[in-house]
């Protein structure tokens, strides 16, 4: 096959082109036109054999334009010829002539012209695969994997379709996520729908199934407050403040752990009772175990002390210190020297934890202690503590603090802060330009985002402000910061008015914390 090239010169004679005047070229179009991702068309042209005996072949010619041709090729003596390579989206003119032995060419045959147009493809929707996560996770919906084959896809739309409602973020990005509710036992199905449209406005959509799972949440058991009793009172321990949050509890079951022994009414029974026995002059502490199991066979156990007081001792009084927040890795003090003993002084201190990830303390027989807050899930945990403190009569008081440890905040943050700003006149008109440091605050990199900035009377951003400027910004890695400069005309004398830029306006980064994107100016004078 000939490449095309442009039009060449033949001489040409009457004599010859005469003897081809009755030459007529006969079109068909066979695989008339495809399109790909290269965007490419072909044609197949054909015509009646012409009779000359000096015939030595035949050019075909075509272009963008009637008797206006671009290219020429050389089909040497044949009487059909396949153009391949042809744009989409255009119309081709084609003609041919013939020429002979000595390079002598015809006049052109009759035109014929084919209008290749644009055949946009759909895209293909993918929803990712069909999940099952336990309740209480973050779920993300990914439709990374759905492609266009020509002009690309415009836009991601992410909806539920079927189960209870979720709150689904950014439902406009390729990716979306929600918090998985809690369930029944039988568990629960939520179904997702994606629908994909390309930059041609045709869409094409994909389902995606979220089974989920129910997770037997264990009971809380509460054996009640401590009590002070004197001898031969009747004691009820009381654990009707226990609870069960999904299946219920199944049994409660009491056990003395400490002290003289007693013989409780029932040991099965929600507020089994006792008698206080005899303890002489120093009284007596006696301590028991609730262990409460529900009815998926997940258990908890809780503590209670009853202080059964003779006539020279008075017990004391723990304190464990106010509950506190921390995040993972900190240093956490406990302080319990606020205790206190009426009379015969405390004796010693012990602490121990009764709920959440384990954690060494430094010294749980001090009266200050500390541990180094584990590592939590994203949505933290509490570290349960419990104080005993132990007079010199053996006398006991317990208090309790709760820690709650957060997690190390994982991600970019984007956030910034005005270097400068300048006013300035440029003929009668006013102008305001300005440099704002940008800064990724996260752990991990920020990609492009787009920032805009407003002019506004005050320090609150709302519709009212007014849009000046606009601009971008690029790819952050943690901890990394830039300068962006922009300058804009203001529709008048702005004193006293306020530039507020808002970082990643379309929210194209899923940030640590998105309350930062605002920055505010000092008055403009």
């Amino acid at each position: 096959m000939s490449f095309p090239s442009k039009s060449r010169e033949f001489k040409k004679t009457h004599s010859f082109q005469s003897s081809l005047l009755s030459l007529k070229l006969v079109v068909f179009l066979s695989v008339l036109f495809y399109s790909n991702l290269v965007s490419a068309a072909q044609v197949t042209l054909a015509w009646d054999a012409n009779t000359d005996p000096d015939l030595a072949g035949y050019m075909i010619y075509y272009g963008f334009a009637t008797r206006a041709y671009d290219y020429v090729v050389d089909v040497g003596d044949q009487t059909a010829f396949t153009l391949s390579g042809l744009e989409d989206g255009h119309t081709y003119y084609f003609a041919l002539t013939a020429y002979d032995t000595e390079d002598l060419e015809s006049d052109f045959s009759n035109e014929v012209t084919k209008n290749f147009e644009f055949d946009n493809q759909p895209p293909t929707a993918d929803a990712g695969p069909d999940q099952t996560v336990d309740e209480g996770v973050i779920v993300t919906l990914s439709g990374l994997n759905s492609i266009d084959p020509d002009d690309g896809i415009a836009s991601y739309f992410w909806e539920q379709t079927d189960g209870p409602a979720v709150d689904l973020s950014n439902a406009s990005s390729a990716e979306s996520s929600f918090l998985a509710t809690d369930v029944g036992a039988d568990g629960q199905s939520l179904t997702f729908k994606l629908t994909v449209t390309d930059n041609g406005d045709l869409q094409s959509s994909d389902f995606c199934v979220i089974n989920i799972s129910w997770i037997n949440e264990p009971p809380m058991a509460d054996a009640g407050p401590d009590q002070t009793v004197e001898e031969e009172d009747v004691v009820t321990l009381d654990g009707s403040s226990s609870a069960d949050l999904d299946d219920g509890i199944a049994s409660y079951m009491w056990e003395q752990t400490a002290g003289l022994s007693v013989t409780l009414s029932d040991n099965s029974a929600v507020q089994p009772t006792f008698i206080a026995p005899d303890v002489g002059s120093e009284g007596d502490s006696l301590t028991f175990l609730l262990t409460v199991t529900d009815n998926g066979a997940l258990k908890a156990t809780d503590t209670c002390i009853v202080n059964v007081v003779g006539w020279a001792n008075i017990p004391p009084i723990a304190e464990a210190g106010s509950d506190q927040v921390a995040t993972e890795g900190d240093t956490v003090m406990l302080d319990g020297s606020n205790s206190t003993d009426p009379d015969d002084g405390i004796a010693s201190f012990h602490w121990t934890q009764t709920a959440g990830r384990p954690v060494t303390f430094d010294n749980p027989s001090a009266a200050q202690t500390f541990f180094t807050a584990p590592t939590v899930p994203s949505d933290g945990e509490d570290i349960a503590l419990e104080l005993t403190v132990t007079d010199n009569g053996d006398l006991k008081s317990t208090d309790n603090c709760i820690v709650m440890v957060t997690q190390i905040s994982s991600g970019p943050d984007l956030t910034g802060s005005w270097v400068s700003l300048t006013p300035f006149s440029r003929g009668p008109k006013s102008w305001i330009q300005g440099i704002l440091n940008i800064e990724n605050w996260g752990t991990q990199s920020a990609h492009s985002s787009s920032i805009y900035f407003y002019l506004s009377t005050d320090e609150i951003f709302d519709k009212t402000d007014i849009q000046i400027a606009k601009t971008t910004v690029d790819t952050l890695e943690a901890g990394q910061s830039m300068d962006i400069s922009f300058s804009a005309k203001l529709p008048g004398s702005e004193s006293n008015m306020h530039i507020i830029a808002q970082i990643d306006v379309s929210n194209a980064v899923l940030e640590v914390d998105e309350t930062n994107n605002t920055i505010i100016s000092w008055p403009l004078h």
